[in-house]
């Protein structure tokens, strides 16, 4: 019977359709599930602090401000406060700080830098013809935050002069242990 056939065709079309239509929800839904914990992960992930690597000079004046120290992604800077305790700005080097909102800890480092070169004062020398030179003599008194080192700008001229009897000047390299250096 060719209705019975027809009748069994109609049915398994609406089967397939009504199966079709089941698969197709189901992506949806699994989508849109995907999306909404996608979604959830990325506005947890907004909210953060970023600390910042900062470069100060020596003797600078440190901020409290946690503004100054951090970008805030969706948290708010008036619940949180900067710990610069470790620092020493009167030294060069690099130091740990962090910033603590609730409960919540976040590190960065500051480096301190010496970019101011040495101050001194120089004296007169008097030496007897051959005798040992070192350019510390001349240094009456030398100013810096690190370590000043002495040294001739044109040492062989030094040697030169030191053999023969006479007043000459001499030019001396004063630096420090951060780079910085004058000519003097």
């Amino acid at each position: 019977p060719p209705e019975k056939e027809e009748k069994k065709k109609k049915k398994n079309i609406v089967k397939l359709f009504v199966t079709i239509i089941i698969v197709c929800l189901s992506i949806a839904l699994v989508g849109f599930g995907v999306y909404y914990y996608l979604s959830l992960a990325n506005s947890k992930a907004k909210k953060k602090v970023i600390p910042k690597d900062l470069v100060f000079d020596v003797d600078t004046n440190l901020s409290t401000s946690p503004l100054d120290y951090a970008t805030f992604n969706g948290v708010s800077s008036t619940n949180c406060y900067v710990n610069t305790k470790d620092v020493d700005t009167k030294k060069s080097g690099k130091y740990n700080y962090s910033i603590v909102c609730g409960n919540e800890k976040y590190d960065g480092t500051i480096t301190i830098l010496d970019k101011t070169p040495p101050e001194a004062v120089l004296k007169t020398v008097n030496k007897k013809v051959n005798d040992s030179i070192e350019a510390s003599e001349f240094i009456e008194s030398c100013t810096d935050d690190s370590e000043c080192i002495y040294s001739f700008m044109d040492e062989q001229q030094v040697k030169t002069s030191i053999q023969n009897v006479g007043s000459y000047t001499v030019r001396i390299k004063v630096s420090d242990t951060s780079g910085n250096s004058i000519y003097i």
